[in-house]
């Protein structure tokens, strides 16, 4: 026997962000690392960043990760760079100047559905769907945010879904 234990938890469950429309704070701007430490890129070799988010109300998290580098993967990053006036025109900017930057945010969720318009369940009995930002908005006025009534998105999943294989019905009688 050891005199081992286990700490008593100093951290909380973190709460993030769900469909809707918020006034965050940058709070952090990264490389997307993988496990390995190396930078996770798309299939044309664009690199990722990590973007965190902070509701200024309910201090609830939210992270966007982001490519960048490629024409057709920039302009989220320019929208982004734009809407809290952080001029990136002129050639590369520190992530510094982002952070601490206010910003609206609007969060889509998107729920995935059957042919029958079932939802689709997750393996932890949860309905398939995922939340993302839908746009970010410049803050004109703090008080005053921006309408948006098309949070939700609904597609349907053709994909097969793994069907259990039959359990053979047990007899009476002994097979033997």
């Amino acid at each position: 026997m050891t005199d081992f234990i286990i700490p008593q938890s100093k951290t909380s469950e973190p709460e993030y962000l769900t469909k809707g429309i918020y006034l965050a704070r940058i709070i952090n701007i990264e490389p997307n690392l993988n496990k390995e430490g190396k930078q996770i890129t798309s299939r044309n070799g664009d690199p990722s960043m990590r973007i965190v988010l902070e509701d200024q109300n309910s201090k609830a998290r939210f992270t966007d990760i982001m490519y960048y580098g490629g024409e057709k993967v920039q302009w989220r990053l320019d929208g982004l760079m734009k809407a809290i006036e952080v001029d990136n025109t002129q050639g590369d900017v520190s992530p510094q100047l982002a952070i601490g930057k206010e910003i609206f945010i609007i969060l889509q969720q998107t729920d995935y559905v059957d042919t029958q318009g079932n939802p689709i369940m997750k393996d932890n009995g949860h309905p398939k769907s995922y939340t993302n930002i839908k746009r970010y908005m410049k803050v004109l006025d703090r008080n005053q945010p921006p309408i948006d009534n098309d949070l939700t998105i609904t597609k349907v999943d053709t994909t097969p879904q793994a069907v259990a294989p039959p359990v053979p019905q047990v007899g009476n009688s002994s097979p033997f």
